[in-house]
């Protein structure tokens, strides 16, 4: 019955993350295993299967919503898939007698310390020595955490500022951004690390880009960076959240 129903119904096939594709139950199975399906845990595929219930079902068009839903749900999954744990390697300490002593004084052995962030970027060294305001920090974790490299400016700034409150009320997180958006944007512009990437017809800028080496930058940030990015953002943290009132469908 469950078969016959879905072969007459509008259908697609959602994998766990441990599913066997190759399993002889699936293979063998009443649903025709060459049909396209995608797996549960994977946040692109998830977002276009979103897209496609758009015909049949009233879904919000807020993207930054959509995405920090998303990801919270993937987070959510993680905890079901298998883990496989690695044996380690013993580490053999030399005992202290054998380490001969120079001058009275015992040799120490070289030990690698994890580099510290050395100022690649002039940006993210004056992060490290708080010349930024929090508007700026908080800036690039939203483009972090919504994945957008795009920013809407000029007519359309009233966009971008609906997405950044939605995405603040979401995350517990106050208003500097959203207050400030339009002079975080200027910095930006004088600091170089954004470029107008469409204007309108009468050429004024509508959307700006996140400069190419930044862009690069927020790709491979090290931990102290972002430790850093997230004290400023533990700091414009609100009391108290509700995100109860917010659901993709």
């Amino acid at each position: 019955m469950g078969a016959a129903w879905v072969i007459e119904n509008k259908h697609t096939m959602i994998f766990t993350p441990n599913f066997k594709l190759d399993s002889y139950e699936f293979q063998n199975g009443a649903i025709d295993p060459r049909e396209i399906g995608f797996f549960i845990n994977n946040s692109d595929k998830v977002i276009a299967f979103i897209d496609s219930l758009r015909v049949d079902y009233n879904i919000t068009k807020n993207q930054v919503l959509i995405n920090q839903k998303i990801t919270e749900f993937i987070e959510s999954i993680k905890l079901f898939e298998s883990i496989e744990i690695k044996p380690t390697k013993k580490i053999i300490l030399k005992e202290s007698q054998d380490i001969k002593p120079v001058n009275g004084n015992p040799i120490k052995e070289n030990v690698k310390t994890p580099k510290k962030y050395e100022g690649k970027s002039k940006f993210f060294t004056d992060l490290m020595n708080n010349n930024l305001k929090d508007e700026e920090i908080i800036l690039i974790h939203y483009i972090l955490d919504a994945a957008k490299f795009k920013l809407f400016t000029g007519w359309q700034e009233h966009i971008e500022l609906e997405n950044i409150k939605v995405w603040e009320d979401v995350n517990g997180i106050n208003n500097t951004l959203s207050t400030n958006y339009e002079s975080v944007l200027r910095r930006f512009a004088m600091k170089k690390l954004t470029f107008v990437s469409a204007v309108t017809s009468g050429n004024n800028p509508k959307e700006v880009q996140i400069t190419e080496e930044l862009q690069n930058d927020l790709l491979s940030l090290p931990d102290e960076i972002n430790s850093k990015i997230l004290e400023v953002i533990n700091d414009n943290s609100k009391t108290e959240t509700n995100i109860d009132n917010y659901e993709i469908f």
